[in-house]
């Protein structure tokens, strides 16, 4: 596993023991939460190992985003072994989220013969899943009821939305 902004995930690849020729197998990635082209770079070829070696590093490059969207898996399969066994034929990788995102909205300044007020609110990233805000009022020198009536309320950010608002008058 690796965090998001990191570059590549490695997968140690090891024989058991050192081989006196050359080992060779072919190595393929899968998607499997995460996505190819999205999350990680579609990685496929042939390892070698050279004699002598008993562990090499295949690595897969991951790609950053600022999707807050969890933590995310895809699949490395190892097959067509030339000179030794595949024991385990794949390995699960899994990219850590370090996304988030923070709710952000400006105070609001109202005449009183205005009927209602809009704040907006926005997110800094998106997310992957909606983000459920909940707000409440709390009396300053306006008094709910007297100056303002407004009550608690959810704000929902649909996945991907980044902006919303609350009103009240």
């Amino acid at each position: 596993s690796a965090p998001e902004s990191a570059s590549s995930i490695s997968f140690p690849v090891t024989l058991s023991n050192p081989s006196s020729r050359v080992i060779t197998l072919a190595y393929a990635t899968a998607g499997g939460t995460a996505t190819e082209g999205v999350d990680f770079t579609k990685t496929s070829g042939t390892l070698t190992i050279p004699a002598g070696t008993t562990a090499v590093n295949l690595v897969v490059p991951i790609i950053n985003d600022v999707i807050v969207e969890g933590n995310e898996q895809f699949r490395m399969t190892l097959s067509n072994a030339n000179g030794a066994e595949v024991g385990t034929s794949f390995a699960t990788g899994t990219i850590v989220d370090d996304d988030e995102a923070a709710i952000t909205f400006t105070d609001a300044t109202v005449a009183e013969a205005v009927g209602e007020t809009v704040v907006p609110v926005t997110l800094t990233n998106p997310s992957a899943s909606s983000i459920v805000v909940r707000y409440t009022f709390a009396d300053g020198t306006a008094v709910r009821g007297a100056d303002y009536a407004a009550a608690n309320g959810t704000l929902i950010f649909a996945p991907g939305v980044t902006t919303g608002e609350i009103r009240f008058s």
